[in-house]
This record gives C-alpha cells, sequence and structure tokens, in this order.
C-alpha cells in the first residue's frame, strides 16, 4: 500500500533540517550497527524453537540488509520471528526509526498547530492524574495520596505540606514513582505498619527512604486493588494492560494494539518487561492471545505465567469494552497527541488509567501481534472503520 503521511512535514524548513541530521547522523553510524547486527544474528536466543531456523549466513543476510534499508540495526529480529523459515515477511514491520520519525513528526505538527505540547499531560504523572480526574471523572485514574520533594509531602486531599516524618506516623501503603519516570524507573511500594517501614519486602528507616528519594520528585498513589480475574494469573502485582491509541487524520480515534503485562516473580512488584515482565497479545474481543513475550535477557517466549501456570491463550479479560471506551475517550480529552500507549489497570469494579505515554514503542506490539507496519499506516489515514 501507499505509505502516505502528513504532507505538511515535507514543506517545513526546521523539520528538513532535523530531518537532514538525523539522517547524517544513522548514515555515520552505520559500521557500529553492522557489527550490532552480526551480534544479533549470530544470538542463540530463538522465540519459535519448534520451527525450522535459518543459519547464520541467512540470518546474517537478513540483518545486514535491514541495516542499509533502515538505517538500524534490529535488536527485536528474533523476537518478531524474522530468524525462522518461511515465517513472517521482514517488510510487513515497522523499523524502529521509521516509526520513530512518524511519531515525532506528528507531535511537532500539532504543536505548531496549537501552540503547545499535550505532551506535558502525560509525562508529568501529576498532572496527569489531576488533569483525566477532571476530564473524565475520579473513578478513572488512581487515587491521589500526594507529590514527595525536598523532603516534604504534599498531600492532595488536605491540599497542605507536611514532612516526610510527619507522614509517616500512621499505618499506611502506598506507591511511589518518579514523576516522569519510564519502564517502572525508581517505582517502589512503601507500607508502615506499628512503626515499621518496608520498601517492597525490605525493612528500612526514615533515612534510608528519604536517601532512596534523594532530589527526586515522586507521586504518591494508592495501591490499586485490582480485579480477581487477573489476580488468578498474576497476584503478586498489580498487572497493566498497554492499549495503544492513534487519532487518524480525520480527527477519528481508533486502537491499534493491545497486550497484557504480568509480572514474572513472587517479590516483583511490578510488570514491566524492561524488569523481567512478559506481555502477552490481546485480541479485538480482550482475550490473551497464546504466547507472553519476555525481553531476551530474561527468557522469551512463555504459554503460561511461570508461578500460577495459568495458560494464557483464550483467558478472557473482564471490561474490555470498558478499557476501549476508556482510553478512546482519554485520547480524545488530550487533543494534540497523535499516538498514546495506554497504561491500563482493571479494578473489581472499572478499569482506571495508570499513565499515559507519548513516546510508547512499536516493539512491544510487533512482539505480540506480529508486523503492524501497514495497519499503522491505515489508521493514520482513517482506511478503516471507526
Amino acid at each position: 500500500m501507499k505509505h502516505k503521511y502528513h504532507y505538511e512535514l515535507y514543506y517545513d524548513r526546521i523539520w528538513k533540517l532535523h530531518l537532514w541530521g538525523y539522517n547524517v547522523r544513522d548514515v555515520l553510524l552505520i559500521p557500529h550497527k553492522l557489527i550490532k547486527a552480526v551480534s544479533v544474528a549470530r544470538s542463540n536466543v530463538t522465540y519459535y524453537p519448534e520451527k525450522e531456523r535459518k543459519n547464520f549466513c541467512e540470518r546474517l543476510a537478513d540483518n545486514i540488509v535491514w541495516v542499509f534499508k533502515n538505517l538500524e540495526s534490529n535488536s527485536y529480529y528474533n523476537s518478531y520471528g524474522l530468524d525462522i523459515k518461511n515465517f513472517r515477511k521482514a517488510e510487513d514491520f515497522m523499523p524502529f526509526r521509521e516509526f520513530k520519525l512518524q511519531r515525532e513528526g506528528a507531535h511537532y505538527l500539532y504543536q505548531n498547530k496549537y501552540r503547545f505540547s499535550g505532551q506535558i499531560i502525560l509525562r508529568d504523572k501529576y498532572i496527569f492524574n489531576c488533569y483525566l480526574a477532571e476530564a473524565l471523572g475520579k473513578q478513572c485514574v488512581p487515587k491521589l495520596v500526594g507529590l514527595i520533594s525536598n523532603g516534604q509531602i504534599h498531600i492532595h486531599d488536605t491540599k497542605e505540606n507536611v514532612s516526610i516524618e510527619q507522614f509517616l506516623q500512621k499505618d499506611k501503603r502506598f506507591f511511589c514513582k518518579l514523576l516522569d519516570g519510564e519502564c517502572a524507573e525508581g517505582a517502589f511500594l512503601i507500607e508502615v505498619k506499628d512503626g515499621r517501614i518496608r520498601n517492597g519486602n525490605v525493612d528500612i528507616t526514615i533515612e534510608e527512604l528519604k536517601n532512596s528519594i534523594g532530589n527526586a520528585t515522586m507521586i504518591a498513589q494508592e495501591v490499586i486493588e485490582q480485579h480477581e480475574a487477573v489476580n488468578k494469573i498474576n497476584p503478586f502485582c498489580v498487572n497493566t494492560i498497554r492499549i495503544i491509541t492513534i487519532r487518524g487524520n480525520s480527527g477519528n480515534i481508533h486502537v491499534f494494539a493491545a497486550s497484557m503485562r504480568f509480572g514474572t516473580k513472587k517479590d516483583s512488584f511490578v510488570d514491566n518487561r524492561a524488569v523481567g515482565g512478559s506481555a502477552v497479545g490481546i485480541d479485538e474481543y480482550g482475550r490473551l492471545k497464546k504466547y507472553g513475550y519476555q525481553h531476551k535477557q530474561f527468557g522469551s517466549r512463555i504459554e503460561k505465567h511461570p508461578v500460577t501456570e495459568i495458560v494464557f491463550e483464550g483467558y478472557q479479560l473482564p471490561y474490555w469494552d470498558k478499557i476501549v471506551a476508556l482510553v478512546e475517550k482519554a485520547h480524545r480529552a488530550v487533543i494534540n497527541i497523535q499516538s498514546v500507549g495506554w497504561d491500563v489497570a482493571i479494578t473489581p469494579t472499572n478499569p482506571i488509567l495508570i499513565e499515559g505515554n507519548d513516546n510508547w514503542e512499536i516493539q512491544n506490539p510487533q512482539d505480540s501481534h506480529g508486523g503492524l507496519r501497514e495497519r499503522w499506516y491505515k489508521l493514520i489515514n482513517d482506511e478503516e472503520e471507526t
């Protein structure tokens, strides 16, 4: 298909200058990318061990062609299944570089059109929570505890500032994360009971807690109670759905792809793949697909949860229609962002929005769903039914 896109980008001098610099940099880095391509081809990790794998020369040729065609190395070559004979076609997959230019180009255009960037709504977790609580209703986001900074916490409900020492005098349980953190960076769970403070499963002092926060600004939220259907698969942490929405050129909102992320260990309180979690694709009816995909340093592909042994395939998630309606409504509230990767938790009564990410990545969806290049271009050009 013809991959038409926002034509305004091709006539914008600032964007063309940015693109020129981006291209020059990536051409100069081709030798480094070729070294990485050789490493990918040599990898013994395959995500489809039951299928016949290409030999080393074939894998190497694939990766070299990818570098010169897309000006990048393909770290996801094996998880995409491109190392398997007669299985998938490389041209069906959206290269990360192409995707990033599409994503960032759209942000640039929308920012110029509206004279401000809606990215701040998504990147600042406190603003995100407050804004969407007003736009959609308080039931649609986690309950805010407060904002931690400079040894104090601004308590959201009472609008007062107190010291961390004073705040921790009473029993409580809350989740902390960096105001602008990514991939579970700086996230931890705090529980205060009978004067004892625990960070996850480790006892700590107030001074140790303050030292771990340092000069960072963190958001504190009440711990989410998740739906029993999700607990059945993994009760050890809050497991979230990553569901991506795209605003087409007409303004219509489309669901691009979705997957459910699960923590895979009893002692893990986060589900992100960057820290060992697994992502399972979700079909259009809210049912889990067959496989969960992990980053190669943690494993490869699993068909059931490693602790509870619940099989993924066909597992029906609750409130799917409500989840889709929620993210579509949320995206309409963020008027100048083309695509958003929403993180959604399912409580016993309804889905809630944990985060929205304008800088989401396409590799994880393509692990779970296969090549999504054609789907991306169809949706931004409104070539599918809404």
